[in-house]
């Protein structure tokens, strides 16, 4: 069986996520029939279960996940932030490594809390 290639945006998160050199521009987002919150999702098993030789960092995770909601492809899942979080850490997060763990208690979903935030914030405002 043939092992399917991430989304080069995926890709393209971890390396933000492990401060790696990154490709400029950033790949284009076509998410096709792929619902934004299963994208979402699938940038976080896939940062999640990185080895932990090339290891993720604080700084990094925090900026990725900056970036991720910086796409207006995303913004539509900010108001629905807790509900993805919730099926994330029930569903997915026990199979993440303990470093992806600290970080998703630490840094993602108090950056995520925080853009949700904003976004509800904005909305609130119009």
């Amino acid at each position: 069986m043939t092992a399917i290639s991430p989304h080069p945006y995926i890709l393209y998160l971890a390396d933000v996520a492990c401060q790696r050199p990154l490709a400029v521009p950033p790949p284009d987002v076509h998410l096709g029939d792929t619902d934004p919150a299963a994208f979402i999702m699938n940038v976080l098993r896939y940062v999640g279960t990185q080895p932990l030789s090339l290891p993720i960092t604080r700084h990094g995770t925090d900026d990725m996940i900056d970036l991720l909601f910086q796409n207006p492809l995303f913004w539509n899942t900010l108001p629905h932030a807790a509900h993805i979080q919730e099926h994330f850490a029930t569903t997915f997060l026990h199979t993440t490594n303990a470093v992806f763990q600290d970080h998703w208690t630490y840094v993602i979903v108090p950056a995520w809390n925080r853009l949700s935030a904003g976004a509800l914030a904005s909305t609130q405002q119009l």
